[in-house]
């Protein structure tokens, strides 16, 4: 359902399934933050098939909050389909998702701000904020702008950008995180062992925390990384930053305070098959299946 009636300039993206609990608390906080910023938003709820009443929890919210939109799966697909779903339907300059349990709180976003490149919707707009310091025609701005070797427009355009990211992500485990309420030791040992394997079996070093459910991209990094996606659920989050990698966009971690939630259960079970697509997504990126 659409309550959407202006351009936003970030969308919020809460992936749940059986939230009809906790889904209130997170909206109404994610609302009363965004609701002061003097930008326009919108906040997406996918309910990934639900057994409660997360959808129609959901919905009552819509009369309260003018700019949410309810997506209601009346099957289970799994997180990284539903995030995957919401991110590309959403329409915000900036798209962050979230965990409906509000581990990590809305305000962390203005941490993201600084890093972000500023989106522009097209090669012309980027061509006409150069254009600012009274450079009379398209050849005059290439010639000055091209003055460090740049041999096109293209390169130009990169290397205008290249001191900002279209990818910023949370992390609890870079220098500056808070854990408000420490993970048990099991949980901390499970986290650290999957982190291990992703950076070896999906060769994927320099990210200390591909997990915490806070990540924000620009518009362009979006429409360009998610369509190409095969994972639906566990090791959703490894795969994303995988792509990324691959095409060349810059991700910054970023520290967040966290606050674990005792009811939030991994399981081996759940481990063992997140494994197992960090080893399926090592095998697409072999084959050439993220290429297209």
């Amino acid at each position: 359902m659409d309550n959407q009636t202006t351009q936003p300039y970030l969308s919020v993206i809460i992936p749940a399934y059986n939230e009809e609990k906790r889904l209130p608390a997170t909206l109404e906080e994610i609302d009363k933050y965004l609701s002061k910023q003097d930008y326009e938003y919108e906040i997406i709820v996918v309910s990934d098939g639900s057994k409660d009443k997360t959808a129609e929890v959901a919905m009552s919210y819509v009369q309260k909050i003018k700019n949410l939109k309810i997506i209601d799966n009346k099957e289970n697909h799994g997180k990284g389909y539903v995030v995957r779903q919401a991110m590309l339907e959403a329409t915000g300059d900036y798209r962050l998702f979230t965990d409906a349990d509000n581990s990590t709180s809305i305000d962390q976003v203005e941490k993201m701000w600084p890093y972000f490149r500023k989106e522009t919707r097209s090669l012309s707009e980027a061509k006409d904020s150069y254009f600012r310091k009274e450079t009379r025609s398209l050849s005059e701005a290439k010639d000055s702008y091209f003055r460090k070797e740049t041999r096109s427009l293209s390169e130009a355009k990169d290397s205008y950008f290249e001191s900002e990211y279209d990818i910023v992500i949370g992390s609890r485990d870079v220098e500056g995180a808070v854990l408000a309420v420490p993970q048990s030791f099991q949980r901390r040992m499970l986290g650290d062992t999957f982190n291990l394997v992703v950076k070896i079996v999906a060769g994927f070093w320099g990210i200390s925390d591909t997990q915490c459910g806070f990540k924000g991209f620009t518009a362009r990094a979006v429409e360009n990384i998610f369509p190409k996606c095969k994972i639906d659920r566990w090791a959703f989050d490894v795969e994303i930053l995988v792509i990324a990698k691959k095409m060349g966009y810059k991700i910054k971690e970023m520290p967040v305070t966290w606050v674990n939630d005792p009811y939030s259960k991994v399981k081996l079970k759940g481990m063992i098959r997140m494994l197992s697509e960090v080893l399926q997504i090592r095998l697409n990126f072999l084959s050439g299946r993220y290429n297209n």
